[in-house]
């Protein structure tokens, strides 16, 4: 558990020093502070906490079907993205 967490930490940090050479994306973070939160930190947080996801809107996504060979041949769908 403690290796899983550091790794997830890891990528957390990695993610928010890649976001704060974005200028854009660094004042982006800026705006969304806390009183006493700093645009890094907001960016770990940002990483760390899945989003919320209200509603999807699949009206104009594009499946197609795909046969992949593994020891029993199965059929599956496959996003090929939206239109």
């Amino acid at each position: 558990m403690y290796e899983k967490n550091r790794a997830l930490f890891e990528e957390a940090t990695a993610y928010a020093k890649k976001a704060m050479a974005d200028q854009e994306l660094k004042q982006a973070y800026k705006s969304k502070c806390n009183l006493r939160q700093n645009a890094y930190v907001r960016a770990v947080q940002d990483f760390l906490i899945a989003p919320s996801i209200g509603e999807i809107d699949l009206s104009n996504l594009q499946v197609k079907q795909a046969v992949l060979s593994w020891s029993m041949q199965q059929t599956i769908s496959v996003c090929t993205g939206f239109m």
